[in-house]
């Protein structure tokens, strides 16, 4: 019998374009979501991570599940710790229960870079615990994982509180470039048909109960890609940083931190390149500006 994938999120950002790849792979794709899929040729199940018992009735007879879901806006995670809490680490917890509960043979989850850090408030709190439990369910009930953290991903289909379409469509209505940031930080920029590509290669089996950073490997500072969006998009703009109202606990640099588990990281050489993926999203919201 083919290998069965659930999907958790699956109209999300990330969620949708991975159900694309999956599809583009003749997967058995099943989405679970709190909201309607707009997609009739996928299995679609309305769920709930907060809802264990749905969830364990919801996980039976798939192979593997991926959870996409959970509560990712940085910004506002500082301000509401108790709906992070629900949704990051509860949320996960239930998906690991219902995971054990069905015999899964692996979950993946998707964290973040910021839960190496000491940055990143209640939300890299929460990734952070949130792996902590999948690796203890590992170590109690066998049930194998994979762990993947995403570098900045970019892309058509992102939602306002992805930074570079944050910051394209804000060109639009200002006439001008603005970063809430530091002139300094640095980022490792991925297109997101890239990273979800990558995600896929990861069921392979040497990637069982490992950590893995999935990023382009290429460092840019963030001064350099504002410039090539005001090229691409024709026109002189200003460029402002607007270091006093980055106060989320965002990261300049890529953090790496050496810890017992160790992280790997996972690149290829055929990534779209970032003028080209810049060319590519501008154009798609010029199309519903």
């Amino acid at each position: 019998m083919k290998n069965k994938v659930l999907i958790i999120g699956g109209n999300g950002f990330i969620g949708k374009n991975l159900v694309e790849a999956f599809k583009k792979r003749n997967y058995k794709i099943t989405i679970l979501d709190n909201k309607q899929s707009k997609n009739n040729k996928i299995e679609f199940i309305k769920g709930d991570i907060l809802n264990l018992n749905q969830l364990k009735k919801q996980f039976k007879n798939f192979h593997y599940v991926f959870n996409f879901a959970g509560y990712s806006d940085l910004n506002k995670s500082r301000y509401d710790p108790i709906k992070t809490v629900n949704q990051n680490i509860l949320g996960t917890v239930n998906c690991l229960e219902a995971c054990k509960y069905n015999k899964i043979k692996r979950f993946f989850y998707a964290s973040s870079l910021y839960s190496d850090t000491n940055i990143g408030n209640f939300y890299r709190c929460s990734k952070k615990a949130a792996e902590d439990y999948i690796v203890e369910y590992n170590k109690r009930f066998k049930l194998n994982y994979t762990i993947i953290k995403f570098g900045s991903i970019y892309g058509p289909g992102s939602d306002s509180t992805n930074t570079l379409n944050k910051i394209i469509i804000n060109s639009f209505k200002t006439k001008k470039i603005i970063y809430h940031g530091s002139r300094e930080t640095m980022r490792e920029y991925i297109h997101v048909q890239d990273a979800v590509e990558a995600t896929i290669d990861l069921m392979d089996s040497s990637y069982i109960n490992k950590k893995i950073n999935i990023t382009s490997g290429k460092l840019h500072k963030v001064e350099t890609v504002l410039k090539m969006i005001n090229e691409i998009i024709g026109k002189k703009y200003s460029i402002k940083f607007l270091s006093q109202k980055n106060v989320a606990g965002h990261y300049t640099i890529t953090p790496y931190r050496l810890e017992e588990n160790i992280t790997t990281n996972y690149t290829k050489n055929n990534y779209i390149d970032l003028g080209n993926g810049l060319k590519n999203l501008i154009q798609s919201l010029k199309n519903v500006k």
